[in-house]
């Protein structure tokens, strides 16, 4: 696990570029962690990030076989300096945001998804809008989720090892 401090809360204008940013980079079977490093080089068991919008924190975490920490760590760095360049494909783009906007859509059809909906956003004083979210998710652009990934700071590696030390 890679724990980042992502200093970008629910309150901020720049809650929906974290949003895009977290799902391009690792939320999901479409992301690019998933699609390079378990996918094409099979380095990892699974992998995957989230982004904890009231902690302001970012996390990579990942299953791996101990003797590819070094190459899936520097595996990471580099998707996360293409992200940072803007170095990746507008349909990586355009998938992660319709998988947020799909997301969002299908959890209104679930009452659990909607109560912590309605939840989480009753602590802000504010209403469901579903428009809003589809309308803030498909401005950001490249440079928005650049904006978002060069706000990123180091603060924790866990590594889970089988040695004399775990």
């Amino acid at each position: 696990a890679i724990g980042y401090h992502l200093p970008v809360y629910y309150t901020t204008d720049d809650y929906y570029k974290a949003i895009v940013f977290n799902t391009l980079v690792g939320a999901g079977t479409e992301s690019l962690l998933f699609k390079k490093i378990r996918e094409e080089l099979s380095l990892v068991y699974f992998i995957g990030s989230s982004y904890d919008n009231h902690k302001g924190s970012f996390m990579i975490y990942s299953g791996i076989n101990q003797d590819e920490f070094t190459k899936v760590k520097n595996e990471i760095d580099i998707i996360l300096t293409n992200v940072k360049d803007s170095n990746y494909s507008d349909k990586s783009l355009s998938i992660a945001k319709k998988t947020i906007i799909n997301g969002a859509i299908e959890a209104l059809d679930s009452n659990g998804s909607l109560i912590a909906r309605i939840l989480n956003l009753s602590l802000f004083d504010k209403e469901p809008d579903i428009d809003k979210l589809i309308e803030e998710i498909n401005k950001v652009s490249k440079e928005d989720v650049a904006y978002i990934a060069n706000k990123l700071t180091l603060d924790t590696t866990f590594f889970l090892r089988n040695d004399q030390y775990e």
